[in-house]
């Protein structure tokens, strides 16, 4: 008989993730968010989760240890988080600064021509936020 464990602590997210929906090309929504928010985008080794799904990764680092990461939400072979299928991109930003930037990086966001919706999720609340949890 198989033994079943069951985590009951909620975990804690060193990050905050922004749920975008966009109908631009993921290199072409990271020149954008370069351009309007001062930051450097570069494509990475594309994020791999279960050894078998691919999604494609662009980060930029600040002088101040900010990171941002970029990811897509689909792939061939499925979702990133399958209970969010709508959302095209996942913006990761580190919790430390999160607070300050806030309301100024939304409204930024949600002015950008290029992308149609832009919202913070909650990790806490949503199945299979671990495998935003980027360890390159």
């Amino acid at each position: 008989m198989k033994k079943q464990y069951i985590l009951n602590e909620p975990q804690e997210f060193e990050f905050v993730a922004l749920a975008i929906n966009s109908h631009s090309k993921g290199y072409s929504l990271c020149w954008s968010l370069n351009k309007e928010l001062g930051l450097n985008f570069e494509k990475k080794k594309d994020h791999c989760v279960a050894n078998k799904m691919f999604f494609s990764k662009y980060s930029s680092f600040l002088t101040e240890g900010e990171t941002y990461q970029l990811l897509s939400n689909r792939s061939k072979e499925g979702y990133l988080i399958s209970s969010l299928k709508k959302i095209d991109y996942f913006l990761i930003i580190g919790k430390t600064m999160w607070n300050k930037i806030k309301k100024e990086l939304l409204k930024k966001l949600n002015s950008m021509n290029n992308i149609l919706l832009v919202f913070e999720i909650e990790l806490n609340k949503t199945l299979h936020a671990n495998r935003l949890i980027i360890n390159d």
